[in-house]
């Protein structure tokens, strides 16, 4: 809000759509700020929310499809813009990409969060589990193991296993003392010149490891989901002023209320 308001003349996010706001960029600071599951409370009827939903609506497109728009995940981002809601890391040298872009050094900070706690989200694929019921349990961990323990696996993004991620952290590692012609780094950027890296300084690997280390890859709850589905269905009709904003955030309070009463404490 602070960058905002001294910049009003920017465009502070690449997807500035109101319905993404609220389900991506803030929706940690939401669920944090708003609703303790634990006492069954919540407080969407508040002025303080209400300032804050007025504000994320001022700052959003007119329209609001929900739909994300297909763009490269790198080189979209016009100069005047300053914020952006998604950077996803898909490799180790991936902040690089954006410094590269951007000409300047690079910080991942996280998504907003209500106590100012660091928040990365991350996503499994190709997951596996064992299913609590099964009575083979033995026999699935087995398997498991196995998978895990394949010499020859190749990873299109990042492995599961410290030891494989350590061992892609080292190649790309400066050495001490570079060869001035080996290039261990190859960044395309869209519609500028190439940039070659001898590597990366160890304060670049670690800064990289620290949002690896940080995500949350614990999949999303349905009762939060929920939270943030009735949020959007009731405040989005206020964009075009078809509903007043204080009582869209009643109705907001009464759904919620009933939803954390109902599951509060699990």
């Amino acid at each position: 809000m602070a960058l905002a308001g001294d910049n009003p003349q920017a465009e502070l996010f690449l997807h500035n759509n109101f319905t993404l706001m609220i389900r991506e960029l803030f929706r940690d600071y939401i669920l944090g700020q708003y609703v303790d599951w634990e006492n069954g409370e919540c407080s969407f009827d508040g002025e303080e929310f209400l300032s804050f939903i007025q504000w994320v609506a001022e700052h959003s497109d007119a329209s609001d499809s929900g739909e994300v728009p297909m763009e490269a995940w790198i080189g979209t981002m016009p100069g005047e813009r300053l914020l952006s809601i998604w950077s996803s890391v898909y490799s180790l040298d991936h902040l690089l990409y954006e410094r590269a872009y951007f000409g300047e050094a690079v910080t991942a900070v996280g998504y907003p969060t209500a106590d100012g706690s660091v928040s990365h989200h991350g996503t499994a694929i190709n997951h596996l589990g064992i299913v609590a019921a099964s009575k083979q349990k033995e026999g699935a961990w087995q398997f498991i193991e196995s998978f895990l323990s394949r010499e020859d696996g190749a990873y299109t993004f990042l492995p599961a296993r410290k030891d494989r991620l350590d061992e892609m952290a080292e190649t790309l590692l400066q050495e001490e003392e570079p060869d001035s012609n080996e290039r261990k780094i190859h960044i395309r950027i869209p519609d500028g010149a190439d940039e070659y890296y001898p590597g990366m300084t160890r304060e670049e690997m670690d800064a990289i490891l620290s949002v690896i280390e940080s995500a949350d890859y614990t999949p999303a709850r349905d009762r939060e989901e929920r939270v943030i589905d009735i949020i959007v269905e009731e405040m989005s009709p206020c964009l075009t002023g078809a509903k007043p904003y204080r009582e869209a955030a009643a109705i907001v309070q009464n759904r919620v209320r009933i939803l954390v009463q109902e599951e509060g404490g699990n």
